[in-house]
């Protein structure tokens, strides 16, 4: 099991997605995990404005994810984040990975180049883990792109950067795997994400009204 591999597992959720926090339980039940010590929820955290992000729930994600690192540091452990919509593939149950791995994509929702994963953009960050010397080393990069005065390395970024915007958490992981290349990443197919309505990006007209949401939620419970 691929948590065996690591000291602790945070799942970011959101108090008032009672349903999200569900589905993860019972994920977790179905993988035989279901009363791990190592298994906690992690109370996402809601901001208000958008910060050096270019919105507000990328800036709450963002300082969610950071935080957990930053305890997990404290603790002198390894980590592996969830996002609460993962759904977990069989592979979750075999797969092992490379003793030296410091940085693991357990789910992503796409590339930039599929071909080329190691140096592609890659879009999503549901399931990520990170060994105790990669933590020891994001923990200072994370909290430096909180500062929009920090210059960062004109190779790493696109042509059209703008330097009063930082990247979502999944951006801020391809920049730092950029600044440090001697970590060795890797990647493996073993979480989708359950359709869901969104925490982070802009909802649809009908994840905003209750009523209909309620529909649109039983519908992707069959999608």
């Amino acid at each position: 099991m691929i948590f065996d591999h690591y000291d602790r597992v945070r799942i970011v959720n959101l108090p008032e997605r009672t349903d999200r926090r569900r589905d993860m339980e019972r994920e977790f039940q179905r993988i035989g995990m279901g009363d791990s010590d190592k298994v906690e929820f992690f109370r996402a955290i809601r901001m208000t404005e958008p910060g050096p992000f270019r919105r507000v729930g990328s800036h709450g994600n963002f300082l969610g994810q950071l935080q957990i690192l930053e305890e997990a540091l404290a603790a002198g452990e390894s980590v592996a984040i969830l996002e609460d919509d993962c759904r977990f593939q069989p592979a979750i149950h075999d797969f092992v990975p490379a003793p030296d791995t410091d940085i693991l994509y357990g789910g992503y929702s796409g590339a930039s180049d599929l071909d080329d994963l190691e140096n592609a953009n890659i879009i999503g960050s549901h399931f990520m883990a990170f060994s105790l010397p990669a933590i020891e080393k994001l923990v200072p990069f994370l909290r430096s792109l909180l500062d929009t005065s920090t210059q960062i390395d004109p190779k790493i970024v696109r042509s059209d950067f703008d330097p009063a915007i930082r990247p979502p958490i999944d951006g801020s992981y391809v920049w730092f795997r950029r600044y440090h290349p001697e970590l060795k990443t890797e990647f493996a197919d073993l979480a989708h994400q359950r359709p869901s309505a969104t925490d982070v990006g802009d909802r649809k007209w009908f994840d905003r009204a209750p009523v209909v949401r309620q529909l649109a939620n039983l519908f992707r419970r069959f999608m």
